[in-house]
């Protein structure tokens, strides 16, 4: 029978599950840190609503036109490696972002084009983690583990970047000159999160990668 305490219990069992499911929580933590307030900002420095559904609308051309680049890449380094390596690209568009301005609008458009180019492989990426060290019994548990922990962990994201743009308030941050509002802090830090969650799948990639995968030339 199925056992509710099964899905506490069980991934605690096997390491490179709970590595890999780590590694995705991480990046889903990080991640949802200005998501929260990322839409009001944009508004605010007046990105108009056309321009922002027009750049989310071309996304499906992006998966189109590289997906297969991304397929080879995946294949050539395996999920943990390439994921580690595509973090450290896409955290520089985050990095990007938070210099984006009301003077700086181009800088959005080229930032978000950019950030839809790593979207298509981040995503597939994300999308599999839990298939690949997924053991062949009690799968439900499992996957309901992934979903849990992923979802409490966009949750406690959204709440801190919520509690800390309300903290923050209408202050800005000046930096060598340039003042920096809450949003644009929390992009900062997403930027860095993901560097940092990079560097985590990079040294877990010979713990977490299936013994069989790195057996095979």
């Amino acid at each position: 029978k199925a056992k509710l305490a099964n899905v506490f219990t069980l991934p605690f069992k096997n390491r490179r599950f709970l590595g890999t499911i780590l590694i995705a929580a991480s990046y889903t933590f990080v991640s949802n840190l200005p998501n929260a307030t990322l839409n009001v900002y944009v508004d605010k420095i007046g990105v108009s609503y056309t321009l922002c559904n027009g750049i989310n609308a071309t996304y499906f051309l992006f998966f189109i036109f590289f997906s297969a680049m991304w397929k080879k890449f995946i294949s050539k380094h395996y999920w943990f490696r390439a994921f580690g390596l595509v973090l450290f690209l896409q955290a520089a568009t985050y990095f990007a972002y938070s210099f984006v301005t009301a003077d700086t609008i181009w800088l959005y458009v080229v930032v978000r084009f950019a950030q839809h180019i790593m979207g298509v492989v981040v995503n597939t990426i994300m999308a599999s983690l839990p298939y690949v060290n997924l053991p062949d019994e009690d799968r439900t548990n499992y996957l309901a583990f992934h979903t849990i922990l992923a979802n409490l962990s966009a949750f406690l994201s959204m709440m801190l970047g919520t509690a800390f743009t309300g903290l923050m308030g209408d202050y800005t941050l000046n930096i060598f000159g340039l003042g920096f509002s809450s949003t644009q802090i929390l992009l900062f830090s997403c930027a860095t999160g993901q560097v940092l969650v990079g560097l985590f799948a990079l040294s877990s990639n010979k713990k977490l990668t299936p013994p069989e995968r790195l057996s095979s030339p």
